[in-house]
């Protein structure tokens, strides 16, 4: 089981992230539809409490100042305990004034590096696929734990399904405050 600090975009945009998910689906990536939405910004040792929670929810919204999030370019990112899997999905940016930029590493500690928003799992040598991701901004967002537990490794004669069986569980959201 890994514990991970995730950021979830309010779930207004879900059936625009959802659509993208089925065309991923359609154009053969299996495990398009094996995550939930949410951002994974760090591994966690232990899970977080309410007040860490709130605090790191305070210091992400004061990182944004009057920016929002955005989605950039496709990317991936190793599953720590996922025997050769990856999390498969557009990149988080921070939309300000002064232009987007990607989100910045030492922003959270122990952060997953780059941080995207999780569209699909992708294992071994499975390529990305060429369906471009949507492109959208959001402010409302809430910071959550999330135990997130990789499928077993497969045995010959189990169904294909069987190797894109995560199983998640997200702890209270703690949402992410209007202003810095």
């Amino acid at each position: 089981m890994e514990t991970l600090l995730a950021l979830i975009p309010h779930r207004d945009l879900f059936p625009v992230f959802f659509k993208w998910k089925e065309a991923l689906f359609n154009s053969g990536v299996d495990g398009a539809w094996s995550l939930p939405v949410f951002c994974p910004l760090a591994r966690l040792e232990r899970a977080l409490d309410r007040e860490e929670l709130r605090c790191e929810a305070i210091r992400l919204r004061s990182l944004l100042g009057g920016g929002k999030f955005s989605l950039g370019e496709p990317a991936c990112v190793p599953l720590a305990r996922g025997e050769g899997s990856r999390i498969y999905g557009p990149l988080l940016c921070i939309e300000t004034d002064a232009g987007a930029k990607t989100f910045p590493p030492a922003a959270v500690p122990g952060a997953v590096i780059p941080p995207l928003l999780a569209a699909a799992v992708l294992y071994g040598d499975e390529e990305a696929p060429a369906v471009p991701p949507p492109r959208f901004c959001f402010r409302a967002a809430a910071l959550a734990n999330l135990s997130l537990d990789p499928p077993r490794h497969s045995e010959p004669g189990d169904s294909p399904e069987a190797l894109y069986s995560f199983t998640w569980k997200f702890g209270a959201p703690r949402w992410l405050p209007k202003k810095a």
